[in-house]
């Protein structure tokens, strides 16, 4: 029910090396790592680092420091699906992500969208909002200013549909907090709505410099 949010590898990406930040249980690495070159994870807690490095048998860092070190200008394509909302220092990860990246290397964001009709709608009961966790929802100029201070420019941005944000807000106005059975009773509805309105989640692409062409966004 996903569509437009997470990378997909065209044909050009043969051989590139992909880190995913933020690659939690690998899942994303695996359904991907034969259309690329090479998988490289990033995950901050280390237990599920290295879960996932003894699955997927990849590199999987868990330490900013050491990753970069490894990769200087090594890689081709990050991509960082729902977790910049996260992240509590924005110009220590985008400035981590400019020097491992290659010059005309990609950045793949995906970020719950705080100015969508949908987060209007249910204010403070709005999934994607999920306070405390989530502290951080550029966008626009603000992308835009903190991508050029790092030697990025902001070449795309559009709309996912994702109806996990719609299903959320229902069943916790529903119920007065979340409630799975009510989450996954609503997503066929809220597919149909994320169709409808599909602003909940917005989609970055980002170019170190300019010489790069890997684009794509997963279940188109």
């Amino acid at each position: 029910m996903i569509r437009r949010v997470y990378f997909e590898p065209k044909e050009s990406a043969a051989g590139a090396v992909l880190m995913d930040f933020g690659c939690g249980d690998g899942s994303y690495l695996e359904s991907i790592r034969d259309d690329v070159g090479e998988i490289i994870g990033f995950e901050p807690v280390s237990e599920q680092a290295e879960r996932v490095r003894e699955r997927l048998g990849c590199k999987v860092y868990n330490s900013i420091g050491e990753a970069e070190g490894d990769l200087k200008e090594r890689v081709d394509v990050i991509t960082a699906h729902f977790v910049v909302e996260h992240l509590t220092d924005l110009h220590l990860v985008f400035g981590f992500w400019s020097r491992i990246l290659k010059d005309g290397g990609i950045v793949h964001i995906a970020v719950p969208n705080i100015r969508s009709w949908e987060a209007r709608k249910f204010r403070k009961h709005w999934h994607g909002l999920d306070a405390p966790r989530h502290i951080s929802f550029p966008e626009g100029d603000s992308l835009s200013i903190l991508a050029k201070s790092h030697g990025f420019r902001l070449a795309d941005s559009r709309y996912g549909i994702f109806p996990n944000t719609w299903a959320g807000s229902l069943a916790t106005v529903l119920a007065g907090r979340y409630r799975h059975s009510l989450f996954l009773a609503f997503m066929p509805l809220c597919y149909l709505l994320s169709c409808l309105f599909p602003n909940s989640t917005t989609v970055f692409t980002l170019i170190k410099n300019a010489r790069f062409s890997l684009e794509g966004s997963r279940h188109e």
